[in-house]
């Protein structure tokens, strides 16, 4: 187990799992996104490939989850999203140790979600504005669907290598790095870094 956390942070922690959630399913596609221009463009292009992914492969889920890991593994940042999940902790790991982290947070993050993305298949997604300067930007989204109510979405993302990529993701006000920054802190506050990857290992393989 993780930490035990209070009622609020529970509560919390909830809405970030429904956060990821929803960005699994809006995933970027990845020939659509390497040619789009924009950042809201790339998270568009995106939408539609998940989303088929899930209604034309109902019956085969292992080839519909290894299809959703493609997407995901390409257009989500995964290595940025760990860094900042573990914040000041990651400059004081060598490479190899950062490496062997980003995997296991990655296939923790993936792993604990994939049961439930299966029931986002209908929603609607309307986009509402676009902020960027530079290298960052941010796309704000609203989903709706027959599971689910009015969701504001707000993408982060930056381009890199060319492409735009999602370090994060926040849903009505909670953001997903943040709430696994307060438990990975709390961990490392009384556990070694080791400790830390071989719990996100050992999740990893009750999940599978």
């Amino acid at each position: 187990m993780f930490l035990v956390l209070s009622q609020m942070e529970w509560r919390r922690a909830s809405v970030a799992s429904k956060t990821f959630v929803i960005a699994l399913v809006l995933g970027f596609l990845a020939s659509q996104v390497i040619a789009a221009s924009t950042p809201v463009e790339a998270v568009k292009a995106g939408t539609e490939k998940v989303l088929n992914i899930l209604k034309e492969q109902p019956g085969n889920k292992q080839k519909q989850r290894a299809e959703i890991r493609k997407v995901v593994d390409e257009y989500f940042d995964f290595d940025e999203m760990a860094k900042r999940a573990l914040g000041p902790h990651w400059n004081e790991q060598p490479p190899a140790k950062q490496q062997e982290y980003v995997q296991a947070f990655s296939e923790f993050l993936f792993g604990v979600y994939i049961d439930k993305i299966e029931k986002y298949t209908d929603e609607k997604v309307t986009y509402e504005t676009k902020e960027g300067k530079g290298d960052r930007a941010v796309v704000n989204a609203v989903i709706a669907g027959s599971q689910t109510s009015k969701i504001p979405i707000e993408y982060r993302l930056q381009l890199k290598d060319g492409k735009w990529r999602a370090y994060d993701v926040v849903i009505e006000g909670v953001d997903l790095v943040n709430n696994y920054r307060s438990q990975f802190s709390s961990i490392l506050a009384n556990s070694s870094f080791d400790d830390l990857v071989n719990r996100l290992k050992g999740k990893n393989l009750r999940n599978k």
